[in-house]
């Protein structure tokens, strides 16, 4: 069956409250659209749509502040996120920071012990130079001459030319006792060939001494 249009002038202030409807009584099949018009309710009868409307809001204000909690939450996330990775950007920079001490450390460390084994070495090379050829070691010697020792026994060259030194080359023996037993030698000679002349002298010294240095008259008797 049809409704009377309900108006203002139909009911009273206050005819129809919340506690004298039940529960469920009014459903929106049971009305057409705008049947019943805000305008046309008393004031009190708009304090359901008051509520309705603020427990509405209240509702978008619950969700709205479950959603700022739950993005608040994020963010606390995502700043646990960006301290963890800040503490451990730190703790890579100690790291590298004390990586790069020890590389400090073990370089300085390298470069004395390379210092150290230099000296060693230039101390051992002075050693092994400061004999005979310390004087030798810095420059050439004369060409072609023969070495001597000077008077500090070191290195020097003589007056003695590689020519000269080719001379004694092939020698067996020493050389003044060759000389010696030559001067020896020469003195038997001299004597021997002395005595050889006194002999034939005495030989020569008949008849035959006047014929021993030149030759006969051709031709000529012996007499």
């Amino acid at each position: 069956m049809a409704l009377t249009r309900v108006t203002s002038s139909v009911l009273d202030s206050n005819a129809i409250s919340a506690e004298k409807i039940a529960n469920s009584a009014l459903t929106n099949r049971m009305y057409g659209v705008k049947s019943i018009g805000l305008e046309n309710l008393q004031n009190d009868a708009n304090f359901l749509v008051y509520i309705g409307n603020f427990n509405a809001n209240t509702n978008l204000v619950e969700n709205n502040v479950r959603q700022t909690s739950a993005n608040a939450a994020v963010e606390r996330a995502n700043v646990l996120t960006i301290t963890s990775n800040i503490v451990q950007n730190v703790a890579n920079i100690n790291l590298n920071t004390g990586t790069g001490v020890r590389l400090s450390q073990n370089l300085a460390a390298n470069v004395n012990q390379t210092t150290a084994n230099v000296t060693a070495v230039e101390a051992r090379r002075v050693a092994n130079i400061a004999g005979a050829v310390s004087t030798i070691t810095t420059g050439n010697l004369t060409a072609s001459r023969a070495l001597v020792s000077d008077g500090s026994g070191k290195v020097a060259v003589s007056d003695v030319t590689s020519t000269e030194l080719g001379y004694v080359d092939g020698v067996t023996s020493a050389i003044q006792t060759q000389l010696d037993a030559g001067v020896t030698n020469a003195a038997a000679v001299v004597t021997e060939a002395l005595g050889i002349e006194a002999r034939r002298v005495a030989n020569i010294a008949g008849a035959v001494s006047s014929i021993t240095t030149s030759d006969l008259t051709a031709s000529r008797a012996l007499v």
